[in-house]
C-alpha cells in the first residue's frame, strides 16, 4: 500500500509532466509546472482539503519530499524553515 509520501510524490511528479507511475495526462497540453509551482499547488490542496496528507513537506534546501511525522526538521531560526534532515540544514551544509 502506498504511503502518504508516495501519494504526494506521485502528484508532485504528475504536476511537473513526469510519467508518474503510469499516470498520463489526456488533455490537449501536458502539464509542465516547475517544482516550485507544483509544490505550491500541492500545499494549497493540503490546506483546503484532507485528501492529501498535510504531514508531507518539501525540503527547503534539496527539494525532496519527506513525512514530517517521522523525519525532518522544522527550525524557525533559519529560512526556509523545513528540512528533510540534518545534512540539509544551512548551518550544516555551509559549515567550514
Amino acid at each position: 500500500m502506498p504511503t502518504d509520501r508516495d501519494i504526494v510524490q506521485l502528484m508532485f511528479d504528475f504536476l511537473q509532466g513526469k510519467n508518474a507511475a503510469g499516470l498520463i495526462f489526456d488533455g490537449p497540453h501536458p502539464l509542465s509546472l516547475t517544482a516550485d509551482q507544483a509544490w505550491i499547488a500541492i500545499h494549497r490542496i493540503q490546506e483546503l482539503n484532507c485528501a492529501l496528507s498535510d504531514t508531507i513537506e518539501r525540503c527547503g534546501n534539496c527539494g525532496d519530499l519527506y513525512d514530517s511525522d517521522s523525519e525532518g526538521i522544522y527550525d524557525e531560526s533559519v529560512s526556509p524553515f523545513n528540512f528533510c534532515g540534518d545534512p540539509c540544514r544551512p548551518e550544516v551544509c555551509h559549515a567550514d
